[in-house]
C-alpha cells in the first residue's frame, strides 16, 4: 500500500498501480483519487512510507471531523421537511425506547451543552413530542419522556434517517461499513 499526503489527509492507494490506470507508476493522485500528471512544479503530493506512522495518524481528526459533518448533513436533509433538526432527532431517538432519561444523560447524547438542551427540550414539549416529569425515585431531578405523539413522529421519521444508514452501507460496500462501524465503536469507547 502507498499512502499519499495532500495537506493533512494521507491518502491510500493500492501497490498496483496498474489498476489506477497508471502501469508506469509516475503519477499523482489527487484528493478524489484521479490520476494526474502534472508539471514538476505543480506537484504538491508526497509519498509517504506506510511505516511512518505520524503520516498515518496526523490526519486521523480532520477527517473524523471532515466525515462526521458529511454524514450529518446528509441527514439533517432527510430530517428537514420533517421540521426536526439533528439534535432533536437525536434526543427522539434516545427516549424512542420508553425510558425517562435525565438532562444530563440526554445533553451528551445529543452532544450539545445542558443550556441547550434546556431550550431544546423546552421546544419539544411546546411540540408536544415529550414531557417532563419528576423521578419517581429522587424528586429533585426531572426525567423526560417521548409523548404518544414524539413516538408516531419518531415512527415516522426514522425510515429517511434509515435510508441514509443504508446509502452510506451501499456507497462502502457492507464489509468496509461493518469494519469502519467496528473501528468507530473502539475509538468511542477510548477515555476523551
Amino acid at each position: 500500500m502507498t499512502f499519499l499526503r495532500y495537506g493533512f489527509l494521507p491518502l491510500t492507494m493500492p501497490d498496483d498501480e496498474a489498476r489506477w490506470g497508471d502501469p508506469a507508476g509516475d503519477s499523482v493522485y489527487d484528493v478524489g483519487g484521479h490520476v494526474t500528471r502534472p508539471k514538476e512544479e505543480d506537484v504538491t503530493l508526497s509519498r509517504v512510507p506506510a511505516a511512518d506512522p505520524s503520516a498515518l495518524t496526523a490526519g486521523v481528526p480532520e477527517l473524523l471531523g471532515q466525515a462526521a459533518y458529511q454524514v450529518s448533513r446528509r441527514i439533517e436533509a432527510a430530517l428537514g421537511p420533517h421540521g426536526v433538526t439533528l439534535e432533536q432527532w437525536r434526543v427522539l431517538t434516545l427516549l424512542a425506547d420508553g425510558t425517562g432519561r435525565p438532562m444530563t444523560e440526554i445533553a451528551g447524547h445529543a452532544m450539545v451543552p445542558p443550556p441547550t438542551l434546556t431550550k431544546m427540550v423546552d421546544r419539544l414539549v411546546d411540540r408536544a413530542l415529550v414531557y417532563r416529569r419528576a423521578d419517581e425515585i429522587d424528586r429533585r431531578r426531572v426525567l423526560v419522556f417521548l409523548s404518544e405523539h414524539g413516538r408516531s413522529t419518531h415512527a415516522r421519521i426514522a425510515p429517511a434517517v434509515a435510508g441514509v444508514a443504508d446509502a452510506l452501507v451501499d456507497e462502502l460496500g457492507a464489509q468496509d461499513a461493518a469494519r469502519l462501524a467496528e473501528l468507530l465503536q473502539r475509538l468511542r469507547a477510548l477515555p476523551a
